[in-house]
């Protein structure tokens, strides 16, 4: 196990040294939650999204389908979509904002939840969103 983990972490350069001993206490841990910390602003955010989440899954059936999505993504711009029936995830994981066309245009959708508290709005005359870096929005089809 350990030398499994050493050689997954060294892939992405970790050096070894800071790879945790996935056999050793004080990694479990380390990795436990701290419920404490769930009122703090940041972690209470968190926590509220996965929530969100959870419950659009329950409320939104389309959302468990087991269909084949639509998926684009520009590597270079760090975004990436994934469209499936009526739905439409979006997320930049670049450091910078990104530009993403929505399919079918923007008035085909409407966001639904941002891990963002910024909004996510189509450019003036475009059929594209502002993502900040970092961010996932969610959006139904209309």
């Amino acid at each position: 196990m350990r030398n499994g983990r050493r050689e997954e972490f060294a892939a992405y350069g970790w050096p070894e040294e800071e790879i945790p001993d996935p056999q050793a206490p004080e990694t479990f841990e380390r990795s436990r939650l701290d419920w404490n910390e769930r009122a703090a602003p940041a972690h209470a955010r968190v926590l509220e999204w996965h929530r969100r989440l959870i419950g659009l899954r329950r409320e939104l059936p389309r959302l468990a389908a087991g269909t084949w999505p639509d998926v684009a993504f520009d590597s270079e711009k760090g975004w990436i979509s994934v469209q499936r029936n009526g739905t439409l995830l979006v997320a930049n994981l670049g450091a910078k904002p990104a530009h993403v066309s929505l399919p079918g245009g923007s008035a085909r959708w409407r966001l639904e939840v941002a891990s963002s508290g910024e909004i996510v709005e189509p450019l003036d005359g475009d059929e594209r969103v502002v993502l900040p870096a970092m961010t996932v929005a969610l959006f139904l089809e209309r």
